[in-house]
């Protein structure tokens, strides 16, 4: 098997043997000896221990000769160029010695992770054993950042905030997967490596990342966190070395999680679809997910974004965990379906989605709760239309309640069927022309008066009027439009109609 130049040294110095490498890093060699210099050939694949100096540098005054360790990565012979030497005063054979125990451990480990993977163990005794070797605390997550492994160090919690939520709540925080993801270091990282070493003012800590892919997808990330000793270049070969092994843990875990996963996609894919109608499916469907039919409901719907996959994994893996959420993805929007108990939970759902979709800057919208899962496509209608209305009224929001956008969708529905200025009554055209004509506010006076169903009181001091002040308006505008505003179906014309002017 391969070993680095790199990984050398870190397994040297922690046998308190300094080692220094002056020559290009990521060269690898499989076995070594002792250099004679009657040898004709060298090896590519051999790292050769020289007893005697052939550097170039100046030797330090009173300092001992040097053993210098050389790697030959072509066959002619470069000594100035391609090499590492001890600089501590240790004989050939106990370098030698050093160097088979240290190759040696590495191998023992490797073959250690292999029979993990026979005997099938789970992705945690991997990450303890991992965490073991490389004495500096692990965890792996899938793409959304959800937590699969992490090892139990007492250590992470008290790092920061960060990681003590990570280990309590098992994923890592919406606020800071968007500052990872926009990050300097993370995203200059150079696709093609997978193994990088990450310096986030957010985690405090440095911290090796380890890119998991297979199909040609990035699935997930495995974390080192430097907390018992900095991250040396050497463990970053290992993880290089390591990668298939990491991969199959990753991939054989999520393929349990998958078996126990979104059984309910297609199913409400279906519904939300409007291809599945029929009452009694859908009851004897929602028996796994422990839903009834007439329960209360509401959806959600918002945009994935197709150049961040990893935010879109990261919104799906939230809501799955925002009140036992239901969401899927249909072509390029993601929706999601949530159970509504009572008035008090559906305030606590809405103020989380809120946060969540500020945190990471996504816009959404949701529907109105209702009553019966046999009605989800319809209210989808509702989470849409929020969703579009929002956007275009309240771009800076990111967050939108279909009660707050319930009558622009019905003016939006109204206007593509008739002209809406015939929904207004002819004695509020006249008061609108007679406000233009002379300078008043009397429109604007019954618009208050009857949002207030014409309490005084209370519409007086909307407008910074006296009650008497209010009164004689009030009698102005019934004499101006010969309206009876104690009939209920003309109050209700009326304000459909400021509404109407005021959403157009």
């Amino acid at each position: 098997m391969k070993f680095s130049l790199d990984m050398l040294q870190y397994e040297l110095e922690k046998k308190s043997i300094s080692c220094e490498i002056r020559c290009r890093r990521h060269q690898y060699f499989q076995r070594f000896q002792l250099f004679h210099a009657e040898e004709a050939i060298l090896s590519q694949e051999c790292l050769y221990i020289i007893t005697q100096n052939i550097h170039a540098d100046p030797i330090t005054p009173g300092q001992k000769q040097p053993f210098t360790i050389l790697y030959l990565y072509k066959p002619i012979f470069h000594p100035a160029h391609d090499y590492a030497y001890i600089s501590e005063p240790v004989s050939a054979d106990y370098l030698l010695n050093a160097l088979i125990e240290t190759t040696d451990s590495f191998h023992a480990f490797k073959y250690a992770v292999l029979d993990m993977l026979v005997r099938q163990n789970n992705i945690q005794d991997f990450i303890n054993q991992i965490s073991e070797k490389m004495d500096n605390p692990s965890y792996i997550v899938d793409s959304s950042f959800q937590v699969l492994a992490i090892q139990q160090a007492d250590e992470i919690p008290l790092i920061s905030a960060t990681f003590k939520h990570l280990v309590e709540r098992r994923y890592v925080p919406i606020h800071t997967v968007v500052s990872l993801l926009n990050s300097d270091s993370w995203t200059h990282t150079a696709p093609s490596d997978l193994v990088s070493l990450q310096h986030i003012p957010q985690f405090y800590r440095p911290f090796i990342k380890f890119d998991i892919r297979f199909e040609n997808r990035l699935q997930g990330f495995f974390f080192i966190v430097a907390i018992n000793h900095e991250i040396h270049p050497g463990e970053l070969d290992y993880l290089r070395i390591l990668e298939p092994y990491i991969t199959k843990f990753f991939y054989r875990n999520m393929k349990s999680l998958s078996s126990k996963g979104n059984y309910y996609e297609y199913f409400f894919k279906d519904v939300i679809l409007g291809n599945l109608k029929d009452t009694r499916s859908i009851e004897e469907q929602l028996v796994p997910i422990h839903w009834k039919p007439d329960d209360t409901f509401s959806v959600l719907v918002c945009p994935v974004d197709l150049e961040n996959e990893i935010i879109n994994q990261t919104i799906f893996s939230r809501l799955m965990h925002i009140d036992d959420g239901k969401p899927v993805i249909i072509e390029e929007k993601l929706y999601c379906v949530y159970r509504i108990p009572d008035h008090e939970e559906w305030n606590n759902l809405t103020r989380q989605l809120d946060k969540l979709f500020n945190q990471c800057r996504r816009h959404a919208g949701i529907s109105e709760p209702f009553s019966g899962f046999y009605n989800l496509n319809q209210y989808v209608y509702q989470a849409e239309s929020a969703l579009s209305l929002g956007t275009g009224k309240h771009p800076s929001q990111y967050f939108y309640l279909f009660q707050n956008y319930r009558m622009q969708h019905l003016i939006d529905i109204c206007s593509k069927h008739m002209n809406l200025n015939m929904l207004c009554p002819m004695g509020l055209l006249k008061l609108e022309l007679y406000d233009l004509r002379n300078d008043t506010q009397y429109s604007n006076t019954l618009y208050h008066y009857l949002k207030n169903e014409r309490n005084v009181t209370l519409t007086s001091q909307q407008l910074h009027l006296h009650r008497n002040s209010l009164l004689y308006r009030i009698n102005r505008i019934n004499e101006i439009t010969a309206f009876n505003l104690d009939d209920a179906d003309l109050r209700f014309q009326l304000l459909l109609a400021f509404e109407i002017k005021k959403h157009s």
